[in-house]
């Protein structure tokens, strides 16, 4: 039986979303992933140079050219991604074992830290590829790897979790809200999320762009009061700021600098 349009459009999707994340794709990785045939990769990539979205070449493709806008808008994104990880980063401490979540911010801050002998817990399948200490430890969850985030989740990852404990932990999420909380857009990940929360001695600090604040999702980590430090960018009104103060927590905010291209 022949695959309707709308799982064609899905793997499609999915395709595309693989690429944001490593850059780059081979016909054979592609396959392997999506358990489909080398030709249906080479149809769907077919589609994709139509559309303009892919570039093909022999045994694979690369993601088409952004415009100057699309480029701009990435640099930008990453500027806030950057001072807010190095902030973080700071937070860290020699010895500290520490939790990292499936968050690309959060996930950066390891590039930054200078402290010395870290051990890292992470459901985050990047990290393995990731810049952090040469002298540090990474300890994956393990679990079900979670396409295209490659984070682990399931029942063996937090059967795992719940056996550690960590001195801090450092997490992004998809929203946050004073009356709704930290939230994610996935059941798995915030399932996750509460327990490195849980599992935390120390600092529970959350890695928030002015993106995220009032963006409401379905699935809820943890509220606002279980959390003890929050790291935005300048963009957030210092009044917005505040309240979450009152709460409690302490708030850092960072100043990105511009990447021009």
């Amino acid at each position: 039986m022949k695959n309707s349009q709308t799982t064609v459009s899905a793997r499609r999707e999915k395709i595309l979303a693989y690429m944001k994340s490593s850059g780059i794709a081979k016909v054979s990785d592609i396959a392997a992933a999506f358990h489909v045939s080398e030709l249906t990769v080479r149809r769907d990539f077919d589609e994709l140079t139509s559309e303009g979205k892919i570039e093909r070449f022999h045994g694979g493709a690369v993601l088409s050219e952004p415009s100057d806008v699309e480029t701009q808008d990435r640099l930008n994104t990453l500027s806030y991604k950057q001072a807010i990880a190095k902030k973080a980063a700071d937070m860290v401490d020699d010895y500290d074992t520490i939790f990292i979540n499936s968050s690309s911010t959060a996930l950066l801050l390891l590039k930054y830290v200078t402290a010395k002998r870290i051990t890292v817990i992470t459901n985050n399948g990047k990290a393995l590829f990731a810049a952090r200490p040469d002298d540090s430890i990474l300890i994956f969850t393990g679990g079900e790897i979670r396409f295209p985030k490659n984070a682990m989740v399931g029942d063996f990852a937090t059967s795992n979790l719940s056996k550690v404990t960590a001195s801090k932990c450092f997490m992004g999420c998809a929203g946050i809200s004073l009356s709704h909380g930290v939230m994610s857009t996935v059941l798995q990940e915030a399932a996750i999320n509460e327990l490195m929360i849980r599992h935390t001695n120390g600092e529970k600090v959350i890695l928030a762009d002015h993106r995220r604040f009032d963006c409401i999702h379905p699935f809820r980590t943890c509220a606002i009061e279980e959390i003890t430090h929050l790291i935005t960018d300048t963009d957030v009104p210092g009044s917005a700021m505040e309240s979450f103060r009152k709460r409690g927590i302490k708030v850092s905010q960072v100043k990105p600098s511009r990447i021009v291209t």
